[in-house]
């Protein structure tokens, strides 16, 4: 009976010791998480991480299923497609990528059954094909969006925007854009040639599409070009920053006004680096880092104000479905942030900072209540303080 006894106080007390363990391994789990979602100094909070979902690896881009349950992203390497459900937090699928470099170019489709995304292959092998359509159920490819293949390269997609059933899709570097009906995914027109300074086709990475104001714009360097859609007409081109390079677009397609990021790029007269002597930035010019995310009358080249930010490169640029907010990605040295501003006043609402490395995708959810950002210990979950929201 003795030793009964003892049995049973060893047994309750190792449970006692394993709870204490589990609750201070919570504990831990929390504080970190809490560490790398710091508030920033001199700015609104954005609101409060909700929801961590891990991920093999980094992801680069993000979209959120019409239904919000599902989230996709492709990873940094460009390798791989997934699907997450974000009630379990499970990865549903995996899907061999292949794709195009650094494109932020992923869209469910309006009814949520396929998923869109440049052409997920080889275009040395297939120079005929520019997109891909994967089933949102199974992963599988459905169908390849195609054409015939150009003299000289290959018409893989830089970049593609949808807005109603047209969609804008950067055809390879040729300096073109095919307008397709989504509906069945026919070519209705090619939009172009884009062409620089100097008369030459311009390649281009970035799209977004406006039927409400005819407009399609497409971006490269540092460069715009607004374009009408039904008349297949130059409308303007302009120059966005002094230094920076265009590394996003996204078109707020109630009121027409585009929005842009860039980079943090700078210029020296002269050497920064002399042997035995320190860096010297007396020589350095560059935009002002506080004012990547930039505002403009795509019409006419006209700057519209935004509030500043904290200096960091702009990596990804989302607008909500109702248009009233627009998300940013960026960083610099060693923090990284996500900021989001109100596009009709220009106001910046929030920033939520991130000391965990390479936060890049971003999407809203379908309400525009949460955003969902990725770094290198998956997907994060925030959801939007009240007052951002006019609540």
């Amino acid at each position: 009976m003795g030793t009964i006894i003892v049995s049973m106080w060893e047994i309750a007390a190792k449970k006692a010791l394993l709870v204490r363990f589990l609750s201070c391994l919570l504990g831990v789990l929390v504080m970190a998480v809490e560490a790398s979602a710091e508030p920033v100094k001199g700015f609104p909070p954005l609101g409060r991480v909700v929801k961590t979902i891990s991920t093999a690896e980094p992801i680069a881009t993000l979209a959120w299923s019409p239904d919000g349950k599902y989230v996709s992203g492709i990873d940094w390497r460009a390798k791989d497609l997934y699907l997450w459900d974000l009630r379990s937090g499970r990865q549903v699928w995996t899907e061999k990528y292949y794709g195009a470099g650094d494109a932020d170019s992923l869209e469910f489709s309006v009814d949520g059954q396929q998923i869109i995304t440049v052409f997920m292959g080889s275009a040395r092998k297939y120079p005929e094909h520019v997109l891909s359509l994967v089933s949102t159920a199974t992963g599988k490819v459905i169908r390849h969006v195609s054409l015939p293949p150009p003299k000289r390269g290959a018409n893989h997609a830089g970049d593609f925007s949808i807005d109603q059933n047209l969609a804008a899709v950067a055809i390879g570097q040729t300096g073109y854009l095919g307008i397709f009906d989504t509906s069945d995914w026919t070519l209705l027109k090619r939009i172009g040639p884009f062409v620089n300074e100097y008369g030459n086709n311009r390649g281009f990475r970035l799209v977004a599409l406006s039927r409400k104001h005819d407009l399609v714009i497409t971006g490269s360097e540092g460069f715009i070009h607004s374009w009408s859609l039904s008349k297949n007409k130059p409308i303007t081109m302009f120059e966005t920053y002094f230094m920076s390079h265009v590394t996003a677009i996204a078109l707020d397609r109630s009121r027409g006004i585009l929005l842009t990021g860039g980079d943090m790029n700078i210029r020296s007269k002269k050497p920064l680096f002399a042997p035995g002597e320190p860096m010297d930035f007396s020589n350095v010019e560059h935009d002002d880092w506080t004012n990547l995310l930039r505002a403009w009358d795509p019409f006419t080249g006209q700057q519209i104000n935004m509030d500043r930010g904290p200096e960091c490169s702009i990596k990804r640029i989302k607008t909500s479905s109702d248009g009233r907010l627009i998300a940013a990605t960026c960083s610099d040295r060693g923090i990284d942030y996500v900021v989001v501003w109100r596009i009709e006043t220009g106001e910046l609402l929030g920033v939520h900072g991130d000391r965990i490395e390479s936060v890049k995708g971003i999407a809203f959810s379908p309400d525009g209540g949460r955003i969902a950002y990725a770094n290198h210990e998956g997907i994060q979950i925030i959801e939007l303080a009240p007052r951002l929201l006019g609540e």
